[in-house]
């Protein structure tokens, strides 16, 4: 997803890190936010994330892990 364009979101300081109600300091709000104002970028992410973590390879990263110690 680091990659992904629609996992982007152009924010002024204030509400990318430094307020109160700002994607880091509130992800919660943060997530509401994105619910309200980019709704078909919300469900895109949900849907990537469970599609992500419905073929996760946990055995893969175990042996890379140990391939790599």
């Amino acid at each position: 997803m680091r990659y992904d364009l629609r996992n982007g979101v152009c924010l002024c300081s204030l509400h990318h890190s430094l307020g109160k109600a700002s994607a880091h300091q509130d992800p919660i709000w943060f997530t509401y936010w994105l619910m309200e104002h980019r709704p078909d970028d919300y469900n895109y992410l949900i849907e990537k994330r469970e599609e992500l973590a419905t073929h996760f390879d946990y055995e893969a990263v175990i042996s890379e892990l140990e391939r790599k110690v």
